[in-house]
């Protein structure tokens, strides 16, 4: 055999073994990745808060209110997230955020009870809505972001103000309505 052969059968032969031991190595770490990996479970949470009237919420959110006779909040969401929600009672006002952006195919459902409510302030990703009616003197309500509502009221009075690009839905008696609505500015 002539030496060129020589050289190109050696190249071809070195190749083929670079390419078995990279593919026995990538075979490997996913095996050890698959055997590491954990499947997440989704947990419901329920946490202790104090007397409020106020709701303030951020982030990727389905919440669900019911008026009760004591506050009640539960958390239902992966347990990976769990940790990430921060719930916090300030000054009557129920604080509701996350330090940790969801997964798209992640949920994170929030109940809430409580005896009234006054105030509403959504932003994020958040979707309210009430189970069933809710009562009540006065109402304060501001949508940011694209958050969105589902509301049955029975109030004296509601002011609203909305920035929000989400899906606004109320219904119910209210005797007097303050609607304003800020447009987007243009950059």
């Amino acid at each position: 055999m002539k030496r060129s052969n020589l050289i190109l059968l050696g190249a071809l032969g070195g190749i083929l073994l670079f390419s078995l031991v990279f593919q026995l190595r990538v075979h490997l770490y996913v095996r050890q990745g698959a055997a590491n990996w954990k499947p997440v479970r989704t947990i419901t949470q329920n946490r202790d808060v104090p007397h409020f009237s106020a709701i303030t919420a951020e982030g990727q959110l389905t919440i669900r209110f019911e008026q009760g006779e004591t506050p009640n909040l539960s958390i239902k969401a992966p347990d990976i997230l769990l940790d990430s929600i921060r719930t916090e009672v300030q000054e009557e006002k129920l604080i509701i955020s996350m330090n940790r952006k969801p997964r798209k195919k992640d949920s994170v459902i929030i109940s809430i009870e409580t005896t009234e409510l006054e105030e509403l302030i959504l932003s994020g990703n958040t979707h309210f809505e009430t189970i069933q009616q809710v009562f009540g003197k006065n109402l304060i309500l501001d949508f940011k972001d694209n958050s969105s509502v589902n509301l049955k009221l029975v109030y004296n009075s509601i002011q609203q103000v909305n920035n929000s690009t989400g899906t606004i839905r109320i219904n119910g008696e209210v005797k007097k309505i303050d609607f304003t609505q800020n447009p987007k500015e243009e950059e």
